[in-house]
């Protein structure tokens, strides 16, 4: 009882003392504190190696599991062999993303190339046909020309597309409810 009694007069006095826990590979350390009142049997907290407000602004500053850790989401602090094998996830996912990146690159200037394509083949007049008469001039054909089988008939991309609304000139119609029926009274 005499020891309790004690150490609770040497933490008030002294204050509490911080366990180190651990370290992370960025070289940022871990430390435990245990406060003798209060609803949590631990305060975590951690030395930034460099700039101590990195932390507060960015939210990845930390690794993952060393955050759960501090925030008592985890029990147990990291082992190296977990942090190692999160830093070897998170090379895998940084390659994985940056191959997604390039081949959405270029799936995008693919896409811009064949819409230049597009545009340049509809800006384009095609050639006028014209029917040869047997005098050796040349006459403008009196019926339209058909379209050949190796270029197909595209839309014309500045036209307006259909009017789906009733447009300017609709008008609601007059209506006027009906009076409410009275409910009967007695048997007929």
């Amino acid at each position: 009882m005499w020891q309790r009694i004690a150490q609770a007069v040497r933490r008030l006095t002294q204050g509490p003392t911080a366990r180190y826990i651990g370290a992370d590979f960025a070289g940022n350390k871990y430390y435990e504190t245990d406060i003798p009142t209060g609803s949590r049997p631990t305060r975590r907290s951690v030395v930034m190696l460099g700039d101590q407000d990195r932390a507060i602004l960015e939210p990845n500053a930390l690794p993952p599991m060393w955050a759960m850790w501090l925030r008592h989401t985890r029990a147990d602090p990291p082992t190296p062999e977990e942090l190692a094998a999160e830093d070897r996830r998170f090379t895998i996912l940084k390659e994985r993303v940056r191959a997604i990146d390039a081949r959405e690159a270029e799936r995008r200037e693919q896409l811009q190339r064949q819409a230049a394509q597009d545009l340049l083949h509809v800006a384009t007049p095609a050639p006028s046909r014209k029917a040869v008469d047997p005098n050796g001039g040349a006459e403008p054909s009196s019926s339209s020309p058909s379209p050949s089988p190796s270029q197909p008939t595209q839309p014309d991309p500045f036209a307006r597309p259909k009017q789906t609304n009733p447009g300017e000139d609709w008008e609601p119609e007059a209506w006027t409810p009906a009076p409410a029926a009275r409910p009967r009274r007695g048997g007929s």
